[in-house]
């Protein structure tokens, strides 16, 4: 995961992204995936911080969620809608 978000990182610094929204779902969707397991590793900070990022690319992609709960119901959602 870590990986995926310096690469996107570098597309945004160089102004590769061809839909900005989808990219910051798709970041929003890592940070979240990335509290989960640090809320279960014990690392209330690793979470509190990601929570953050995943809430700032949400913002970025124009989607309010309002709390946190609202926030899971969307990304897992739209996890589910992606094809695999």
């Amino acid at each position: 995961m870590n990986d995926f978000l310096n690469f996107a990182q570098q597309m945004q610094i160089h102004r590769k992204v061809a839909d900005p929204k989808a990219l910051d779902i798709d970041l929003a969707r890592t940070y979240w995936r990335l509290a989960l397991l640090d809320r279960q590793g014990g690392n209330e900070q690793g979470y509190q911080s990601n929570i953050s990022h995943a809430q700032e690319a949400l913002q970025r992609a124009g989607v309010e969620t309002g709390s946190l709960a609202a926030m899971g119901h969307f990304l897992n959602r739209e996890d589910e809608a992606k094809p695999r």
